[in-house]
């Protein structure tokens, strides 16, 4: 009776690891799958100033970084990422060459943590990447340096590729992760572009494409830039179908602040503008007092 209550529990403890690990295995698998959903995600906070001194926690990584499989590879790459350590960057940049697109997809990401200029070149030669997965980080990866070439690359090289033809729901997500990390960026200069660019992909002939596009439209006005876009296009452009696009945004994102251009809009001399912005100001309701 003994060896069989042993038995059991023995049984019943082994039941509950195996339940256990499949459990974490399913949450890693939704977490990996939820990386290349497309949604607004806020640019990566990089390192402030990183540091240059030995560490042995740092040595440890980059020596079995180099001998490692590649689920030991990602988890090492994700640790230099966060060690605010400029030591760190060669390694990081060398598994940019991985045949494994998951382990370059850590690479980019641990770069863009990490902050290190010297990554800026190294990333911008992914751009064609034939994995789509790594150019959908690639984009918000290289926004969040903050830097003017980055962002160019960003924007013209993944944004608006010449190289990789738009034709597919996957290269659509592509492209609008790098418009949506674009219009987050503190250099404005990148953000009109970028809008115009959106307006674009939503004329596709694609229905797959043009689905991306639209259901991008909707994580755009939790950006930074956008919605000033759309209104500063209803202000600036001489382009009547780009200023009707905009005020058709501008109501159904429901963007207050460009009431009053609508309001002009209604008086314009372009028909079908008019009729836009009216229906645009439907959408936004009664004016509030005091906004």
């Amino acid at each position: 009776m003994v060896i069989m209550k042993n038995t059991k529990s023995i049984f019943l403890s082994m039941l509950m690891l195996t339940l256990c690990l499949v459990n974490i295995m399913a949450q890693d698998k939704a977490s990996g799958e939820d990386k290349f959903v497309l949604k607004f995600k806020p640019l990566m906070q990089q390192c402030g100033e990183l540091k240059e001194a030995d560490e042995p926690a740092i040595a440890s990584a980059l020596t079995e970084i180099a001998k490692g499989d590649a689920p030991a590879k990602i988890r090492l790459a994700e640790q230099l990422g966060k060690s605010c350590n400029k030591k760190s960057t060669p390694t990081l940049i060398g598994l940019l060459s991985d045949e494994d697109p998951m382990i370059r997809i850590a690479a980019i990401e641990a770069l863009a943590q990490l902050g290190d200029e010297a990554a800026i070149d190294p990333l911008i030669e992914l751009q064609n990447d034939q994995d789509w997965h790594v150019r959908f980080v690639l984009g918000p990866a290289l926004c969040a340096f903050q830097k003017w070439k980055a962002s160019y690359a960003a924007l013209n090289y993944i944004g608006e590729s010449t190289t990789i033809e738009l034709n597919n729901e996957n290269e659509a997500k592509v492209r609008c992760s790098a418009m949506i990390a674009v219009n987050q960026l503190k250099d404005v200069n990148f953000s009109r572009k970028a809008l115009m660019f959106m307006f674009g992909i939503l004329d596709s002939q694609n229905e797959a494409v043009k689905k991306v596009a639209l259901q991008s439209m909707y994580f755009f006005k939790e950006t930074r830039n956008f919605p000033f876009e759309l209104v500063g296009t209803m202000k600036q452009s001489r382009n009547p179908s780009f200023r009707a696009k905009a005020a058709y945004w501008i109501g159904e994102l429901k963007i207050e602040k460009g009431r009053d251009q609508l309001k002009l809009a209604t008086i314009d001399s372009d028909n079908n503008l008019n009729k836009v912005a009216k229906e645009a100001l439907a959408k936004l309701g009664k004016e509030n007092d005091g906004k």
